[in-house]
């Protein structure tokens, strides 16, 4: 399994809308009294968390907070059960982090996996341009 969520800036969104006609249930899109004014993702502060599961890729939860809370949060929900996690080879992998941002998610995992054997990756090209700056994800085994 391979828990990756995509934290998307409003101003992606923004330029996703452009594109793709209907495109706003997913990002809390609103119309407000018959005009345009929209409740994006990030004035919700609203960070969806995408997993792959069996070859499929959906939301598993929404956050909402400050990137560094959520980040901290979704490290803790997918490594609540350590006993379930295999420390060898936990995998942090970013579209592109401040160095700041990757230590508070590395002193997550240990947190929670002490033994944990931690590495720093970057994804690759196509989840970068998919998801922009400031997608993190945690890839591991199960056991």
């Amino acid at each position: 399994n391979v828990y990756m969520p995509l934290l998307i800036p409003e101003s992606l969104l923004q330029k996703e809308k452009d594109h793709v006609e209907g495109f706003a249930p997913e990002c809390a899109w609103v119309t407000l009294g018959g005009g345009d004014a929209a409740l994006g993702a990030n004035l919700l502060h609203l960070k969806p968390c995408i997993e792959v599961r069996e070859g499929k890729m959906g939301v598993a939860k929404k956050y909402r907070g400050k990137l560094t809370d959520v980040l901290v949060q979704y490290v803790k929900d997918k490594l609540s059960d350590p006993a379930a996690v295999d420390p060898r080879r936990i995998f942090i992998t970013d579209s592109g982090v401040s160095d700041e941002l990757y230590e508070q998610v590395r002193q997550a995992v240990l947190a929670c996996i002490p033994d944990a054997e931690v590495h720093h990756t970057r994804a690759g090209c196509t989840v970068s341009s998919h998801c922009g700056p400031q997608c993190l994800g945690i890839l591991f085994y199960n056991r």
